[in-house]
């Protein structure tokens, strides 16, 4: 117990840290990554063992002094501050809370996404459940839903997915139709055409729909009338159609001016992958799962690319009697927030930003959120993190939640016992 409690097992300890600091603070910079570096050095299992060895170092360095005598108390008071603050910080880790959510004005949520985590979210129209998944582990899952068999069979560190629609594979595709480079229908004549510019298509002498993926991948809808009117109109893979909910699938669609004969102009929506190399920022990497479903005398394979904020399309499975999405793992909170107003505050004169406001309802409460002002409620204290605008201009806010329940009854009256003990200690060597 002497030797666990010594000064040298202290300053050991004190050195090993000095590695792990020194270690994080390089690697961080070197990958501008902080999840990179915490993975090698402050969430690493080494340091967990060495908080605790820190622990144990503080009890015994106080036991070793017992039969406790009045001059004491100043050490025992120091030392009790510290075991309570290193028992705050265990509490937290184990128990505590930290995540965020998205907001959009009028928008409301009472769940935050929990940062480096993965999940499936698999749904039913009687409610949905979130499935938490280890990072890189393959083998089944434990789905909470009777009947339902969930297995990983593959695991890809980093993709680029992209939705696909009326070009896929270099051929046009629309529902009802073959896939086709060139076709002819009833009132026009198709072509499907991959790498070309749309600003050089020019009339071919009859009515005709050109579906072209330009260079960078995105898609255009050029048409020509019997007359050579063109028209010419980019195919938004946000302009899609839901079926069933979602459990009918997606499908893109796009309209012709009242000028051209009527077509009707859908094409399912689907995704491909890119495997590319993982990024030294961890915070950027978007990992591609495959899983195995299984229901009754049904079985499917499907690819789910990781959706970081859990907003993007959830896919059906096993004719559409689930939808999933691969996405951070998403926890309840005890407090339904709702998003009244947000805004931007510019210096004056210019557009550079100053600071971001937010007015909220917490539980039917009005509160106001700034950059520099938070607000606590229910044991939970909420930061105002980011404002963003949406592709259709929606504004949304990025809201953090933290719950430390250690926090009023370990890590701030320790942090109140160390800073007595340390004042009474001073005095004692000063005056005593």
């Amino acid at each position: 117990m002497k030797i666990l409690g010594s000064l040298k097992f202290a300053i050991g300890l004190i050195a090993a840290t000095l590695v792990f600091v020194i270690m994080g603070t390089l690697l961080e910079s070197w990958a501008d990554s902080h999840l990179f570096a915490a993975a090698l050095t402050y969430h690493h299992p080494l340091f967990q063992v060495l908080l605790w060895l820190y622990f144990v170092n503080i009890l015994f360095s106080a036991l070793n002094r017992f039969p406790f005598e009045k001059k004491h108390i100043p050490f025992l008071l120091t030392h009790l501050g510290l075991l309570m603050l290193l028992g705050g910080v265990f509490v937290k880790n184990h128990f505590g809370v930290q995540g965020s959510c998205l907001l959009t004005e009028g928008g409301s949520a009472q769940h935050i996404l929990i940062p480096s985590s993965f999940a499936l979210h698999v749904e039913n129209r009687q409610g949905g459940k979130w499935i938490e998944i280890s990072p890189k582990r393959l083998g089944s899952l434990q789905t909470g839903i009777d009947g339902l068999e969930l297995t990983v069979i593959d695991w890809i560190p980093h993709v680029k997915e992209r939705l696909e629609g009326f070009i896929k594979g270099g051929l046009g595709h629309i529902v009802g139709l073959p896939p086709f480079e060139k076709m002819s229908t009833d009132h026009y004549t198709l072509f499907a055409q991959c790498g070309e510019d749309p600003e050089k298509i020019i009339f071919p002498g009859q009515p005709s729909l050109f579906f072209i993926q330009d260079q960078n991948l995105k898609e255009h809808l050029i048409a020509f009338n019997d007359k050579g009117l063109k028209h010419t109109r980019p195919l938004d893979p946000t302009s899609y159609l839901v079926y069933g909910k979602g459990y009918g699938g997606y499908a893109l669609f796009a309209n012709l001016p009242v000028e051209f004969p009527p077509f009707e102009i859908i094409a399912p929506l689907t995704r491909s992958w890119q495997i590319i190399r993982p990024p030294r920022k961890k915070e950027e990497a978007t990992p591609c799962i495959r899983i195995l479903a299984k229901y009754k005398d049904q079985q499917e394979q499907i690819t789910l690319g990781f959706d970081r904020f859990g907003q993007s399309f959830k896919w059906p499975i096993l004719n559409g009697q689930f939808l999933v999405r691969f996405q951070p793992h998403c926890r309840a909170i005890p407090v339904h927030l709702r998003l009244k107003k947000a805004s931007q505050i510019n210096y004056p004169g210019t557009l550079q930003p100053y600071s971001f406001e937010a007015k909220l309802h917490i539980d039917h409460k009005e509160a106001s959120l700034s950059m520099n002002h938070t607000h606590e409620q229910n044991g939970y204290r909420f930061y105002l993190a980011n404002l963003l605008e949406t592709e259709n201009g929606a504004t949304q806010v990025q809201i953090v939640v933290n719950h430390d329940p250690a926090k009023y009854w370990l890590t701030y009256p320790g942090a109140i016992l160390l800073a007595l003990g340390i004042v009474l200690l001073y005095l004692r060597k000063r005056y005593v």
